[in-house]
C-alpha cells in the first residue's frame, strides 16, 4: 500500500566540544486508513527518549504533543486527532537534553473519505465535554454500512472508524477510556458479528469477545460498559408462553479482562417465573441498590415499559409501565416505545419516542421497597417527534444531559436532520447542538 512521505529538515546546535543526542532524520507517513492521523518516524544519533509537537497554523492554541519515554535511537510516534484539510508545523526534539535545537517541519492533512458525514454545531454555554462519539449511517435503501465519529464541539470530525461488518446501526458506541472505543449489539448483523470490540485510536482492533456462545449470538441494539468495568450486551432469544410466541432477548454481562460471560438472563426465565408477557428489549444497565444490591434495568420497547431483574435471583422484581407494570408511578406520564436508557443511582434515564405529542427525554426516580416510581424531569421541543427512530438519552455529569435525536423520515419521524443536543437540567436550557 502506497504511503505519502514527507521528509521534515533538521537542525541541531553543537555545544562545546561534546554533543548529547540529536535528531538525524524525521519522517511523516499517513495512516492509510485515517486521514486524520500521522505517524513520525525519528532517528536520533544517541539513544534518548523523544517528544513531537505539532501546531495548528490556523489555530496555534491547538497543540498536539505526543512522547516516548523510551531511550532508543530510533522512535515512532503518532499524531491523532488532526482536522482534516489543514496544516500543522511541527518540533521534534530529545526529552530533557540540554541545549538541544528541535527539527522542524510542517504538513497538510487530506480531505474526509466521503462516507463521512458532515456536521455544524451551535454553542449557547459551557458544554460538558470536548467530544461527542457516535455510530452514523446514512438513509438510503439497503446501506448497511456504518462509521463510528467522533467530532469536537465545532463539529469537526477527529476520528472515525469504519465497522468491519455490516448492519443498522442501533447499536452501542462509548469512549471506553485509555485511547480505546467500545462497540457492539449491531442489529441485523451475521451470528457473532455484534459482539463486543474494542478498537484503538489507529483503528486496531485490541479485543473481541470470544467467551462461550459469543460467535453463535445474533447481537443487538446495544453494548456499555458498567460502573464495575464489565460489559453488558443483549443477544436475540425466542421465547414463548401459553402458547404465545415472543421477539425474546437473552442478557449477557461480560467481563473484558478474562473475556467470560459473568452473568446472564433470558426472557424466558422470566415468563417461567411468572414475569410480564413482555418482548423486544433493545436497552440494558445494572442499578446498584443502597445496600450493594444489582438489579438488571431492561427497557422493552414495544412493550412500552422498564423491567427491574434481581441479578441475584433472576426473578423480576419490578416494572414500569402503563397496563402491566408493578410500580405505581406517583407522578408524571408512563414512558412510550422508550429506547436509550441510562442509569444514575436509583434513577432511569430514556428516550421516549411514543410521548404524544412530542418525542421527549424523560427521568424516573425508582423507589422498589415503596412500590413506587416518580417522574422526576423531562424535557423536549417542537418539532421533536421521532415516533420508532432511532435515538439515545445519556447523563453526562453537572446536570446535564445528552440527547441524540436519530432522524428517520420514512418511520414517521419530524423534520429536520438528527442531531446531538445536550441540555442543562437546571434550565432546561440547550448548552449545545450538533
Amino acid at each position: 500500500m502506497w504511503l505519502r512521505m514527507v521528509i521534515l529538515a533538521f537542525s541541531t546546535l553543537l555545544v562545546s566540544a561534546c554533543t548529547g543526542p540529536s535528531v538525524t532524520a524525521v519522517a511523516i507517513t499517513d495512516n492509510p486508513d485515517l486521514v486524520l492521523e500521522k505517524i513520525v518516524t525519528a532517528t536520533l544519533s544517541q539513544s534518548a527518549a523523544l517528544a513531537v509537537r505539532c501546531i495548528r497554523d490556523d489555530e496555534p492554541s491547538e497543540v498536539h504533543l505526543v512522547e516516548s519515554t523510551d531511550s532508543a535511537t530510533t522512535h515512532e510516534l503518532r499524531v491523532q486527532g488532526l482536522r482534516a484539510e489543514t496544516a500543522y508545523t511541527c518540533d521534534v526534539a530529545p526529552i530533557d537534553v540540554a541545549r538541544s535545537t528541535p527539527s522542524q517541519g510542517s504538513f497538510s492533512t487530506s480531505s474526509l473519505p466521503d462516507s463521512i458525514p458532515a456536521a455544524s454545531a451551535v454553542t449557547n454555554g459551557t458544554p460538558g465535554a470536548d467530544y461527542t462519539f457516535v455510530p452514523h449511517q446514512r438513509l438510503a435503501d439497503g446501506e448497511t454500512s456504518i462509521r463510528l465519529v467522533l467530532m469536537d464541539n465545532d463539529g469537526a470530525v477527529r476520528w472515525y472508524y469504519p465497522l468491519p461488518i455490516e448492519g443498522y446501526a442501533d447499536m452501542g458506541a462509548e469512549y471506553w477510556g485509555d485511547g480505546l472505543f467500545l462497540w457492539g449489539g449491531v442489529s441485523a448483523s451475521d451470528a457473532g458479528a455484534g459482539a463486543p470490540r474494542l478498537v484503538d485510536l489507529s483503528h486496531e482492533e485490541v479485543y473481541r469477545a470470544n467467551y462461550d456462545g459469543a460467535d453463535d449470538g445474533y447481537f443487538h441494539h446495544m453494548t456499555e460498559q458498567q460502573y464495575d468495568g464489565t460489559v453488558v450486551t443483549m443477544v436475540e432469544s425466542d421465547a414463548n408462553r401459553d402458547g404465545r410466541e415472543y421477539y425474546g432477548f437473552d442478557i449477557h454481562q461480560v467481563d473484558v479482562d478474562t473475556d467470560s460471560l459473568v452473568w446472564q438472563w433470558s426472557l424466558q426465565e422470566g415468563l417461567d417465573s411468572g414475569g410480564p408477557g413482555v418482548g423486544d428489549a433493545n436497552w440494558a444497565g445494572i442499578m446498584v441498590g443502597d445496600d450493594g444490591s444489582e438489579t438488571m434495568v431492561i427497557s422493552v420497547c414495544i412493550g412500552e415499559g422498564v423491567i427491574g431483574v434481581d441479578m441475584d435471583s433472576g426473578e423480576v422484581a419490578w416494572s414500569l409501565a402503563d397496563e402491566w407494570g408493578s410500580l405505581d408511578l406517583v407522578e408524571g406520564e408512563h414512558p412510550r416505545v422508550q429506547h436509550g436508557l441510562d442509569i444514575d443511582g436509583q434513577n432511569i434515564l430514556l428516550y421516549d419516542n411514543g410521548a404524544v405529542p412530542t418525542t421527549r427525554a424523560v427521568e424516573y426516580a425508582i423507589d422498589p421497597v415503596a412500590g413506587t416510581a416518580t417522574q422526576t424531569w423531562s424535557w423536549t421541543e417542537s418539532g421533536f417527534v421521532e415516533s420508532w427512530g432511532w435515538g439515545d438519552v445519556d447523563y453526562l455529569g453537572e446536570n446535564h444531559v445528552v440527547i441524540t435525536k436519530g432522524h428517520i423520515p420514512e418511520w414517521g419521524s419530524g423534520e429536520g436532520p438528527s442531531e446531538v443536543i445536550e441540555v442543562d437540567r437546571t434550565d432546561d436550557s440547550v448548552v449545545w447542538r450538533l
